[in-house]
């Protein structure tokens, strides 16, 4: 059959493509085909036929990696599974080494079944011997990037024997079944059932979540080292023994490892023969598969640093995971810090060392989200990784902070384009024309349109060359050229069209596809992320969909259809207008169920009857005595109980706020205080006369829950404010009212919170000038910040006693307090229902107003902790002099300055470890943060191994306000114009005439710098654009 002159032409043009002129080998040119030859042999020998040193194994116990029950897929090789390798395989593609191509043996197996079978099942009784006589590959060089000179630059494809490969293909369909469930979701390359978008759509979508919520990260794409080539057969087969792959199939695999050799083409020339010592084949059927298992490590010591806190959380909530993992392109989400730096450095090295599959680091890229200056400079220290910015390339797809624009998709239409010059269309007929715009110009967006939505105008620019090129055979054609109209030209051939698709359409439907992947696939790890989609894509969805309800968990209360007639959007518009959007996303129809009540109320009443109704072991109190913690004469507000002070207590209290369990507001009180004013005062004369009968009855609460955090689901990441009867609320205001004047002796400066006189910039100006004082001094320092699990919850009351009695206070004050809380209890309200009963046995309510004063004085034992520590010697002194204070206390946030040594480390963790055990207010050491001042990388090590707690850079977050040893910048400031911008869609400004712009411009715009204003000095480019 003689071939056509296209095809010649194509020929010769690929012959030209990848002929290899010439080598670069030691910034030495060579040209001759033997000194070539020689480079490409030499490389290839040592990549491929040596073993590096393997110093250490890892614990996959330890690491978690499971073992599955795989004894079905261990057995005999049977002719049909041969059969259907050999069927599976592509028939037309280029002849192996043997000069056969898979279509010859398919046509005539019949005469050679039987020396086939007698291979396959020689191998089956592990007779391996003569196997690599069949087991050799030809490597031809194709080039990673136009222009390459060096023999690292070229990509290696294996042209395998057809046994070997049948072979490695009937391995392949036996352990294909098993590999979802041994590779998390995290990976979808070569797995069934699973998509190359599935990563680019989790990758994405956790980038804009961080991004969206103001939280710092470094996105690390990694670049591992001639992945495929560089893998160690025994870590390969530790792997596979932990999974439990049978002996016979481990042999299989050794067998098509240990036999195979390799030669490489050359301008179509074999080099010489190399025995394989380490590598997986490109190419292999089977190697794709085997390395994928090898990566699920390297993922599960990722999760194992984060899983013991060695890595920070992405956040508090709603992004659980943090890799990607696509054949060897890897990448993870880090928090900006030298610990996550470090421990992140020390996991992908380890894995490296061990399995042979090393990282080049200065090859990653790492993209920063909401990073400062002092992030970028940690980045560049600690990873030394160039930084990229937006859009980044992942997986062939523009990763992007927010919607792609036309110029980074420009690409696209640079692709369409650049496809025309090579097809000859001149050679073509406009039959030909139509078959390549079908099958190859419309397709080719595809890839893309399935995860980004694609602008209009590069939909159009795309159209307009496959417009040219169907009529004219080019890209740039006149209007007078199109013979029929786009739209009918992409109907369907059924009613009269061409079936080109319609490009805009395609792009829709397919972004259509994440939206029902939503709601019926929960392995999905994007699943709980926020899918950004148009309005067109989605109204589609809504109008094609109805949702059958089942336990009601995955189907959404006022967006779904799930009632007979319509989405509740639609059937009362009004009603659904006052519901939140948060709510309306998040609300599903479980909820409104009772079981799914019941089961959330349980876990709440559980957690908080854990945390409040029960008392945790005291092992011993403090000497207050040695302390230092001194005495007072309280006599004066020890005295009875006037009306004068009572009704003094009242109208202080907020008279519009939020009614307590009676139901009643301040204000109605005060308004009937003449009626009421009796009653009132016999609850206040009983107390006095330490009578607290029933006094239960008006001590109770209703607790509702706030999220700390936007998207947090466990009960511990929400914030308890306490509605307290009045009578109840009304004592304890009484009785903040009579110690707050005695307050401002008993506790020192270095707290402010509570204080009369006192400013929380008090404390941040101290902090500050601390930490810049020993900076300028090139004092070596260590700002420790302080995290005290669920505080005001914890207080032990027979600590806060001990404590009030060696003040000074007397029984009467004494036993009103241990009234006030030895007789509470407390009931959640979960979504508007009360739960069960607990009786309170320790802790502060939160928004009491005795609970704030009582609980400072507590703290004030810890500030004589750490300076008796101080004062004996434990605890190195800051400077020669002039440093006195290191200690800041406000309520809970507490802030101390260590040097940095063992025995201040050691001695710091002593003092909070006791102060928690004698007062129930436990350190959470690993939720601490400590910054460094002026410190080496031997201080680094010694605060990581002591301390435990993450390293965090300055500026540092302090009370509200920025943290930082120099003035601070505009980019550390422009969360100010942020907070005043953000400020402006709950207002509904068109809702308002100018007066009311003027009032909230005067009353709340001007206002909001201030806080920061008192301790800061403003850089003109903030003032400038909040002024604006």
């Amino acid at each position: 059959m003689e071939s056509t002159r296209f095809f010649h032409l194509h020929a010769s043009h690929r012959r030209r493509k990848y002929f290899i002129g010439h080598l670069t080998v030691d910034d030495v040119r060579i040209t001759e085909h033997v000194d070539k030859a020689g480079a490409v042999d030499g490389f290839f020998d040592d990549l491929l036929g040596s073993v590096a040193d393997r110093p250490f194994t890892l614990d996959f116990d330890y690491l978690g990696l499971p073992s599955f029950d795989l004894q079905h897929i261990d057995g005999g090789f049977s002719e049909t599974e041969v059969w259907k390798a050999i069927k599976d395989m592509p028939l037309d593609k280029c002849p192996e080494p043997d000069g056969f191509s898979a279509r010859f043996f398919v046509v005539c197996w019949g005469i050679i079944k039987e020396a086939i079978m007698d291979t396959f099942s020689s191998l089956s009784r592990l007779d391996c011997r003569g196997f690599g006589a069949v087991n050799g590959a030809l490597i031809t060089l194709l080039p990673k990037k136009p222009g390459v000179e060096e023999v690292r630059d070229f990509r290696p494809i294996s042209l395998i024997h057809d046994i070997a490969k049948w072979v490695a293909k009937f391995l392949a369909n036996r352990i294909a079944p098993v590999l979802p469930q041994m590779v998390g979701a995290h990976q979808s390359a070569f797995v069934r059932g699973r998509c190359l978008h599935d990563n680019f759509m989790m990758v994405q979508g956790t980038a804009r979540k961080l991004h969206s919520s103001s939280i710092p990260a470094v996105l690390m794409k990694l670049d591992i080292n001639k992945a495929f080539d560089t893998v160690d057969w025994s870590f390969l087969v530790d792997v596979l023994r932990k999974l439990s792959f049978g002996e016979r199939l481990i042999t299989c695999f050794c067998a098509l490892l240990s036999t195979a050799s390799t030669r490489v083409l050359l301008n179509g020339t074999p080099g010489s023969r190399i025995a394989n010592r380490r590598g997986l084949r490109h190419g292999d059927p089977l190697s794709l598969q085997l390395f994928i298992l090898l990566m699920e490590v390297l993922h599960l010591l990722i999760q194992k640093a984060t899983n013991e806190g060695l890595l920070s959380p992405l956040a508090p909530s709603r992004l659980r995971h943090r890799t990607s993992i696509y054949a060897d392109d890897v990448v993870t989400f880090l928090r900006p810090s030298v610990l996550d730096f470090r421990t992140f450095m020390a996991v992908i090295e380890d894995f490296g060392a061990a399995s042979g599959l090393h990282t080049n680091i200065t090859k990653c890229s790492a993209n920063l989200i909401r990073c400062t200056d002092a992030h970028v400079a940690l980045v560049d220290q600690e990873l030394r990784s160039p930084v990229e910015p937006f859009p980044q390339r992942y997986l062939g797809l523009p990763l992007s902070l927010r919607k792609p624009s036309a110029a980074q998709l420009q690409y696209l239409v640079d692709n369409v384009a650049n496809k025309l010059p090579g097809w000859k269309a001149s050679l073509l007929n406009k039959g030909g024309h139509l078959e390549l715009v079908r099958s190859t110009l419309s397709a080719m967006p595809i890839f893309s349109m399935m995860s980004l939505d694609i602008p209009v105008k590069t939909i159009l620019a795309i159209e307009k060359i496959i417009r040219g090129f169907l009529w004219k055979g080019r890209k740039d054609v006149k209007g007078g050229h199109y013979l029929v109209a786009w739209d009918k030209v992409c109907t369907p051939k059924a009613w009269g069209g061409l079936g080109i698709p319609n490009l805009r359409m395609v792009n829709v439907a397919l972004r259509t596809r994440w939206l029902w992947l939503q709601r019926v696939d929960e392995s999905k790890l994007w699943k709980e992320l926020n899918i950004q989609v148009p309005k067109l894509v989605r109204h589609l969805f809504e109008g094609a969909t109805y949702s059958v309800v089942g336990d009601g968990a995955s189907t959404l209360f006022w967006l779904d259809h799930w009632l007979p007639d319509g989405r509740i959007n639609n059937i009362a518009p009004n009603l659904f207008a006052a519901v939140p959007k948060r709510a309306a996303k998040q609300r599903r129809v479980r909820e409104g169920l009772a079981g799914e009540h019941v089961d959330k109320a349980g876990a709440v009443d559980g957690f908080f009857d854990d945390l409040l109704g029960s008392v945790a072991d005291r092992p011993f109190t403090l000497d207050l005595d040695y302390l230092g913690l001194p005495s007072f004469d309280l006599q004066h507000i020890d005295g009875e109980f006037s009306e004068t002070e009572v009704w003094k207590a009242i109208k202080e209290m907020p008279l519009d706020k939020c009614p307590g369990p009676d139901g009643f507001s301040a204000r109605f009180f005060v308004v009937c205080w003449g009626i009421s004013k009796e009653a009132i005062m016999d609850a206040f004369n009983s107390l006095s006369r330490l009578d607290c009968r029933g006094f239960g009855a008006v001590n109770g609460a209703l607790i509702t829950l706030l999220p700390k955090n936007p998207g947090a689901e466990e009960v511990r990441d929400f914030r308890p404010i306490s509605l307290i009867h009045d009578i109840a609320k009304w004592v304890a205001k009484f009785l903040a009212n009579w110690i707050a004047p005695v307050l401002p002796q008993m506790v020192g400066a270095h707290q402010s919170a509570f204080v009369r006189g006192r400013c929380l910039h008090d404390n941040f100006m101290m902090v500050q000038g601390t930490a810049r004082k020993l900076h300028s001094s090139s004092i070596p320092a260590v700002l420790m910040k302080l995290d005290i699990t669920k505080a005001f919850d914890t207080v032990d009351w027979s600590f806060l006693v001990d404590v009030l009695r060696k003040l000074g206070f007397g029984e009467r004050l004494i036993k009103c307090f241990c009234a006030l809380l030895s007789t509470a209890s407390t009931r959640f309200l979960l979504n508007g229902t009360p739960g069960s009963r607990i009786a309170n046995r320790r802790g502060l309510r939160h928004g009491h107003p005795l609970s704030p004063q009582l609980f400072i004085l507590p703290m004030e034992v810890l500030h004589l902790l750490i300076q008796k520590a101080t004062d004996e010697g434990l605890l190195s002194p800051l400077a020669p002099s002039g440093l006195r204070p290191r200690t800041s206390i406000y309520a809970d946030d507490v802030v101390t300055f260590l040097r940095p040594s063992v025995l201040d480390f050691r001695t710091f963790m002593a003092v909070i470890e006791d102060f928690g055990a004698a007062s129930g207010l436990h350190t959470n050491i690993t939720k601490c943060s400590a910054s460094l001042i002026r410190c080496t990388d031997a201080h680094v090590a010694l605060v990581e191994q002591e301390l435990r707690s993450p390293v965090e850079p300055f500026p540092q977050r302090y009370l509200g306000l920025p943290l930082s040893l120099r003035k601070p910048s505009a980019a550390q400031l422009q969360y100010l114009v942020d907070n005043v911008a953000n400020k402006f869609p709950g207002w509904k400004a068109s809702l308002l005439d100018k007066g009311g712009h003027l009032e909230l411009v005067r009353s709340t715009l001007s206002a909001m710098p201030i806080f920061s204003m008192m301790p800061s000095t403003f850089r003109s480019r903030p003032s400038l654009q909040l002024r604006r």
